[in-house]
């Protein structure tokens, strides 16, 4: 895979951490499904922006629903902690598969297969306990950015025709910023966490991510993919 043994430039981090604190401040949403809304939204949004980064179109909902996939099993309620930190190690293999040329969107039930394995076989516990700590230094900013997410939701509740007919607009078409633009507090709140996570994650050595790549490539023989 082309430059997959690199870790990602800024620019492509930022997107990554960016949504990993709006998908782990989710599960502080104090309302049973709203969270996991609001972390499906997130989860899909980041795929989109990584694919769309590298020029890959993601027009197939099949090969959305696929990379949908490897996030779900942290969609019921868990530690903000633990549902970032899944985040970030999907949103890291994933930027790496769309980076290569050999993507093929056709196949991307074996991505899946191959992102969910190597993910699975990662010590996450150094980045974990780097989100944690994050998290627990600007707990001031994560309460208020679940606050405005939740106002959001209480919107949605009360304009269920406004919420059902974004939700079928989405369906089809990148995740537009509809969060930003209805609580616009709350991009400066997650970009502040975002810049407080990524200074900490540049402690991660090189080696993490090397041997994060050797497995996805591994799991990709595996599934007969080309690297």
């Amino acid at each position: 895979m082309s430059s997959s043994a690199k870790v990602p430039s800024r620019k492509i981090d930022w997107i990554v951490l960016y949504h990993v604190v709006l998908i782990g401040v989710s599960s502080l949403v104090p309302f049973p499904f709203l969270d996991d809304l609001f972390a499906d939204y997130f989860e899909r949004r980041l795929v989109w922006r990584l694919a769309r980064s590298h020029g890959v179109g993601l027009s197939s909902q099949h090969v959305v629903q696929e990379v949908i996939q490897t996030f779900l099993p942290w969609l019921k309620w868990q530690r903000a902690v633990d549902r970032a930190t899944e985040a970030y190690y999907s949103g890291y293999l994933w930027n790496s598969l769309f980076g290569s040329a050999g993507f093929d969107g056709e196949h991307s039930a074996q991505y899946g297969k191959a992102v969910e394995n190597a993910r699975k076989g990662t010590n996450t516990e150094l980045v974990k306990n780097l989100i944690r700590t994050t998290f627990n230094s600007s707990r001031g900013l994560v309460v208020d950015i679940s606050r405005g997410l939740f106002r959001l939701g209480m919107y949605s509740i009360r304009h269920p025709f406004w919420f059902l007919a974004r939700r079928r607009k989405i369906a089809d078409e990148e995740p537009d910023q509809f969060t930003e633009d209805q609580q616009p507090g709350i991009r400066s709140l997650v970009e502040e966490v975002t810049g407080n996570l990524m200074e900490r994650l540049s402690s991660v050595p090189q080696g993490h991510f090397d041997r994060l790549n050797d497995r996805l490539s591994m799991e990709l023989e595996r599934q007969g993919l080309a690297r």
